[in-house]
This record gives C-alpha cells, sequence and structure tokens, in this order.
C-alpha cells in the first residue's frame, strides 16, 4: 500500500478539478508500479500532466463563459489569467518538488485496479477531440516539435488506460493523428582545437583561494572536474547516467563501468584511455577526504551527490574560462563523442552501443559528419582520380 500518492497538481474546490486530478494520479502510480518507468520519464510526465489539468481548466472554463477571455491569456490559455510565465514555473517546480518519487517506497501494484470516479467522468468527457485539436495548435506554437509529440505520447497512454481500466467508454485520442515536422538541426558539436581549450583551462593549477571553502577542498573540487570533463568526452555518457556513477557499478580493476541507461538497458563502457584512468584515479583517491559512507563517485562540496545541473554549471563554466562564447551543454560532450568516432570511420553500430541508443535511427543523426571529412572523401576517395593515371 502507498505511504503518499503522486499528486499532479493540487486539488482545487471544484469537483471536476479534483475529477481529473485524481485520474492522473492514478495513471502515474500506474506508470510507477506496473510499467517500471524511470524517476526522469515519470517527472516528465508529471509535468505534462500538470499542464493538462491547468490548461483544462481554463478551458472548460471559458466554454461556460461563451468564450470570454482574460487579456493575460493565451487565445487558448495556457497560463491562468494574472498569472506571469514565471509564476507559473515556479508554482510547477514547487509541485514537482513535493511529489518526488522516493516519497513512493512501497513495492507492489497500484491499489486503485477497480477505482471508479465519481460522477461519471462527467469533466474528463469535455476533453474532446475539439479539445485536442486546440490544445496541440497551441504547444506547438510554444513548444519544439519532439517536445510535443512527447507530451502527445503521455497523453495517448493516460487515455488509453482510462479505457482500458473502464473508466472511459471512448477514448478521444484513438486514431488522433498530429502531423508535425521536425526542423532539421545538426548537434551541437565541439571541434579538437575546442576540446583542448577546455581541458587546459581545467587542468590550470589554481591560483587564488575560493571564498567559503579550504584551499584542499578547493583541490579536490577541481579534481573531480577534470574527471567529469574526461569522462563526457571519453565515453559519451549522458549527464544522468554519469551522475548516477557509483563504485558498485565501476570495476577499478577492468577500467570499466555498467551503466543503467534509459528504458532501464544496461551497457558496458571501457575507459581506454590514460589521461581518464589517471584523472578519475586521482579524484578517488582525494575523494576519501568528502564522504567514505556515500556509494555515489561523484560528490558536491557537502558530501552529497552531485546533480546534473551541478554539471551543466561546471562545463559552463570552463567553456567560459576557454572563451568559447557559444552555449555548450554535457550533451554536447556526448555529440562530439560520436561525431569524432563516425569520423575516424568507426561503425555506426559500434557508436549506437556506446551511446545505448535503442535504435540506430536515433544514431543517424551524426551521420551529418564534418565539411572537413566530406572533403577528404570526395579528394582521396573519388574515381576521377584514376583517370588521371
Amino acid at each position: 500500500m502507498m505511504n503518499e500518492k503522486v499528486i499532479v497538481i493540487e486539488k482545487s474546490g471544484q469537483s471536476a478539478s479534483a475529477e481529473l486530478s485524481e485520474l492522473c494520479n492514478l495513471y502515474l502510480e500506474h506508470c510507477y508500479y506496473e510499467k517500471r518507468l524511470s524517476e526522469n520519464s515519470l517527472q516528465s510526465y508529471r509535468y505534462d500532466l500538470i499542464g493538462l489539468v491547468r490548461y483544462a481548466e481554463s478551458y472548460i472554463s471559458r466554454s461556460e463563459k461563451a468564450g470570454s477571455c482574460g487579456k493575460t491569456e493565451t487565445c487558448g490559455g495556457i497560463y491562468k489569467t494574472g498569472e506571469t510565465k514565471q509564476e507559473k514555473k515556479n508554482d510547477e517546480a514547487s509541485t514537482l518538488n513535493e511529489t518526488l518519487i522516493e516519497k513512493l517506497e512501497c513495492k507492489g501494484n497500484a491499489k486503485n485496479a477497480q477505482y471508479r470516479p465519481k460522477q461519471n467522468c462527467v469533466y474528463i468527457k469535455r476533453l474532446d477531440r475539439d479539445f485536442w485539436h486546440k490544445y496541440m495548435a497551441e504547444l506547438a506554437a510554444l513548444k519544439k516539435v519532439k517536445t510535443v509529440k512527447r507530451k502527445l505520447a503521455c497523453f495517448t497512454g493516460f487515455f488509453y488506460f482510462l479505457e482500458n481500466r473502464g473508466i472511459i467508454e471512448e477514448n478521444p485520442l484513438d486514431k488522433f493523428k498530429l502531423k508535425l515536422k521536425p526542423a532539421s538541426s545538426v548537434p551541437e558539436t565541439l571541434s579538437l582545437k575546442e576540446m583542448k581549450c577546455i581541458f587546459d583551462a581545467v587542468y590550470r593549477p589554481l591560483r587564488d583561494n575560493i571564498t567559503g571553502i579550504t584551499k584542499e577542498m578547493a583541490e579536490i573540487l577541481r579534481c573531480r572536474d577534470i574527471a567529469v570533463l574526461e569522462l563526457l568526452f571519453a565515453t559519451g555518457l549522458r549527464v544522468n547516467e554519469l551522475c548516477s556513477m557509483n563504485f558498485s557499478t565501476y570495476d577499478k580493476d577492468e577500467q570499466s563501468v555498467r551503466i543503467l541507461g534509459k528504458g532501464g538497458e544496461e551497457r558496458k563502457l571501457y575507459l581506454c584511455n590514460n589521461g581518464v584512468i589517471n584523472a578519475l584515479g586521482k579524484y578517488i583517491e582525494k575523494r576519501v577526504h568528502m564522504d567514505k559512507e556515500s556509494d555515489a563517485i561523484f560528490l558536491n562540496r557537502w558530501g552529497k551527490p552531485l546533480s546534473c545541473q551541478a554539471v551543466r554549471d561546471l562545463v559552463r563554466k570552463y567553456c567560459k574560462a576557454a572563451g568559447i562564447k557559444r552555449n555548450i551543454t554535457p550533451h554536447a560532450f556526448r555529440h562530439t563523442f560520436a561525431s569524432l568516432l563516425l569520423e575516424e570511420g568507426v561503425e555506426l553500430r559500434y557508436i549506437q552501443e556506446f551511446l545505448g541508443h535503442s535504435s540506430i535511427t536515433t544514431t543517424q543523426i551524426y551521420l551529418h559528419t564534418s565539411e572537413k571529412r566530406k572533403r577528404e572523401i570526395l579528394t582521396k576517395m573519388h574515381p576521377r582520380k584514376k583517370l588521371e593515371k
């Protein structure tokens, strides 16, 4: 039995809003207990369902008022009247923080398998095809195509769940088609020259004392940062995979790391470069002064597991120190890793395994190759050269 429900959004006094919120909670319990989705997926689903509840409240309210609309709403009401975008973002962040998945400590299936909502789902039946066309149109105007499609996948799963449980008789999203063409984009990568500048910046010895910490701690954190950047470039890890590294999955003798990636897929990565091995070894040697109890390899200055945001911040810090003005994220290291391997002639299927992609179609985004590589191929391998002999 669950100690606490996954709350999507605080239930208001309106019974209709409470009805939809309760159904969303039920679906999240199903995703957690029965589908065994990852924390990241559950957090995305929570965020998507929060948006659905908010928009549905606005949509029904406007319908009841014969189309009257406040000045601060978008035409479809994605934001509530009088609420700024930042206030909405802060409110949602607060809600998500209160519903961290660690609260779900029990095992077993959701207890609500025989759940039947009150009032015969009057509210949810009003979310018809017209509602979905308008909601998707507004999302498409504000969000990236990839984001809109992910949200639609969440909503489709939600309504199929309700239909399978007998909570609704007709699924409004059944055979619902959304034709959105994503803009073609080349992954953000770093050149070898830029990578050298970044490593020069992070390997640079400390000169000044950092306010608030001892010189010894500052050196430990520098060693940690070196190991983090070396690993990102050497392995192509996702940022959450790097932060999840722990001693139980790291084999020092074999110099390998077991990674649990998206969809619960496990893969093994090998550390083969002496620079990477030495950087990680030196940090682990100094790490004993931070926390001997935690199983997490990478810790912050307070001895807690390093967060994804902290890694983004340190990447930004050293890119700035290297004179790189672009907005570089940890994922750019992953793109760089894959693109440079491809340029060196590594087969795409190996890169797929390194990156942990379930489908090689995802890996094919790196087939753009560099302009330099294209020039080299045409210069050295074009059959026209044979005619010159």
